[in-house]
């Protein structure tokens, strides 16, 4: 499985939406609270954590007079990343309160490549409510202090195989139909010798 790793703490926004429920039935039953982060700025490194070695390199360039931009330009504006971390943990500074949910999941991860060699980040966080997670509805939409320590990616299901790359091709379903023999076509009108 891929490594966990952890983020310097940053400042961020506190997303406008905050959700509490419950998920599972009967006495399985458990409280989560799910709400986003949106604004931490990533420095090289932070991003080469996330996406992996070299990737700050592979993600900008230098023009001209040192400036650094985005490789690709206003051609890929985002990247949003199709996994999420379970088993990760998310520190949150509250003005006076700190709030530390364990066995979080950091989903729809969200990176914005800047000018200047910063990426833009946001993602949502779900987690079992347990704490003070009062203090994060009275805190949406405020500047925080957060510190995300990454879990595990899923491993994909063993069970699922990769199709071949001709599966599904449009001669496989009409391959019947034309095993059948081709009669000509002609007027109807037959011409006998004499």
């Amino acid at each position: 499985m891929p490594k966990k790793f952890k983020l310097p703490e940053m400042s961020c926004q506190l997303g406008s939406k905050f959700t509490s429920n419950g998920e599972g039935e009967g006495e399985k039953r458990e409280d989560l609270v799910s709400f986003s982060l949106e604004g931490l700025m990533l420095n090289a490194k932070a991003l080469d954590k996330i996406l992996g070695a070299d990737a700050a390199a592979h993600l900008f360039i230098r023009k001209g007079d040192d400036a650094i931009q985005p490789r690709f330009g206003d051609d890929v504006n985002e990247l949003k990343l199709v996994h999420r971390y379970v088993d990760s943990s998310v520190t949150l500074t509250l003005d006076d309160t700190t709030l530390t949910l364990a066995k979080a999941k950091i989903m729809k991860v969200v990176l914005q490549p800047q000018i200047g060699g910063m990426t833009w980040m946001s993602c949502e966080i779900e987690a079992p409510a347990e704490g003070d997670v009062e203090a994060i509805r009275k805190h949406t939409g405020h500047k925080i202090s957060v510190q995300l320590a990454f879990g595990q990616k899923p491993e994909l299901d063993k069970r699922q195989k990769n199709l071949p790359l001709n599966e599904g091709a449009d001669d496989d379903e009409d391959a019947d139909a034309d095993d059948e023999p081709r009669r000509k076509k002609g007027s109807g009108n037959q011409v006998g010798a004499h």
